[in-house]
């Protein structure tokens, strides 16, 4: 993933079918998604369908390459889901202070992902996202290479280059997965999978384990299923 332009369009804002959310370019990084309603920590911004929704095409991850590399996420296991610039996802930005992305471990509701608040968004203020919680290790190349980019954030606490979750320090693992304040599981199940030394750090806490190995399971099982609709 990286900061965007969408050349489609000369307008000076983007609407989607979401209400409360708006596209705007914001200068050299190219463009950002904005609230335009107040959204507290847990509320639901937009969803991702795993269902046909002509918005997002869903491939093998080792197709997700070329034009679909940088507006691509691995929401389940080897299923890369690549938005078009109709989709809200399209222009979330990365923050190395980031206020929004998913939480309870990518869990599936009713056939889509929420992509929620992590803390309180005001009207006018961009909606971004930590990409490093939502890559996987094998996410830079289609021989499963690891991914990383130059962070435009600016954050005080920026860290500069942004990698897959694996690659970040504890702390900031940690982070993702059991934060100080609600919502928890911001890491996908399967991302957090590849590293076992967190997941013997959450046996630890049975209940949010628990929620963990079933929203694991549930998304494997997904993966399935969409595998086979692929015809893979």
């Amino acid at each position: 993933m990286s900061h965007l332009t969408p050349s489609q369009s000369s307008s000076s804002e983007r609407r989607f079918l979401e209400k409360g959310v708006v596209a705007k370019p914001i200068g050299a990084i190219g463009w950002g998604l904005f609230a335009e309603a107040a959204f507290a920590p847990g509320d639901p911004i937009f969803t991702i369908d795993l269902q046909y929704e002509p918005r997002t095409v869903i491939m093998p991850i080792y197709e997700a390459f070329g034009d679909c590399d940088e507006r691509s996420v691995t929401l389940v296991p080897n299923i890369a889901f690549c938005f078009t610039i109709e989709h809200p996802f399209w222009f979330v930005n990365h923050c190395c202070d980031s206020n929004s992305g998913f939480v309870n471990w990518g869990r599936v509701e009713e056939g889509k992902v929420p992509f929620a608040a992590h803390r309180e968004i005001q009207p006018g203020e961009q909606i971004t996202c930590d990409y490093s919680w939502i890559t996987t290790p094998h996410d830079g190349s289609p021989e499963g290479g690891p991914w990383s980019m130059k962070c435009l954030c600016g954050h005080e606490n920026c860290r500069h280059n942004i990698t897959g979750y694996h690659a970040l320090a504890l702390p900031y693992q940690l982070a993702g997965m059991m934060p100080e304040e609600l919502p928890t599981g911001r890491v996908p199940a399967h991302i957090v999978a590849y590293e076992p030394h967190l997941v013997e750090i959450l046996k630890a806490y049975p209940k949010l384990y628990r929620r963990y190995s079933d929203t694991l399971r549930q998304l494997q099982d997904v993966s399935k299923l969409l595998h086979q609709r692929l015809g893979l």
